[in-house]
């Protein structure tokens, strides 16, 4: 996985991490931004964040499937703050279903900082998209008092969409190939 420590600011952009020993990405003391990857398998956190108190962002992510929390952020020896967290996609990390079931004992995030210091939400109203959350209610982070209060998937590509206008690419080009053979 990547580990980012003591740095002022990283940037972390299309980067694929899976099936690490331990975290996909982690980062200490360090302000970050992690967007546009995909962090999955791994055999703890997707996204662990410690001490950071410069901020960042996360978004654009697919965090699946790790064995513990997709994102976990500490204190360690500061508060971790100033993160704003949003259209990501959860899907199945802490063992947490991934057809809408929601269980107390499997929440996908873990935030112990005091709430507010980050932001799992926009203020325009776009969250995260929760495989575990089929409602529109505030979905807890575990840790605290942290809340996605805008759970969705609007912002998620509707992949059934995209897979009919391939499959209808493939009758239009079978056809044109049969009219020419």
């Amino acid at each position: 996985g990547l580990w980012i420590q003591h740095t002022t600011y990283a940037t972390i952009h299309n980067v694929n991490t899976s099936s690490n020993h331990y975290e996909g990405i982690f980062v200490y003391e360090s302000g970050a931004d992690i967007t546009n990857s995909t962090i999955y398998n791994n055999s703890a956190h997707g996204i662990e964040l410690s001490s950071s108190w410069e901020g960042g962002s996360i978004h654009d992510n697919i965090i699946k499937e790790n064995n513990e929390y997709g994102i976990n952020i500490t204190k360690g020896t500061g508060d971790t703050k100033g993160f704003v967290i949003y259209h990501n996609q959860f899907i199945g990390n802490n063992g947490a279903s991934e057809d809408g079931t929601y269980d107390s004992n499997h929440i996908q995030a873990y935030d112990e900082t005091t709430q507010y210091n980050n932001l799992w939400n926009l203020t325009n109203g776009d969250g995260n998209c929760w495989s575990d959350n089929s409602t529109t209610d505030a979905y807890s982070i575990d840790g605290g008092s942290s809340k996605d209060y805008s759970p969705g998937c609007s912002f998620v590509p509707e992949l059934n969409m995209v897979i009919m206008v391939f499959a209808m690419l493939g009758v239009i080009a079978v056809a044109l190939y049969r009219k020419k053979h």
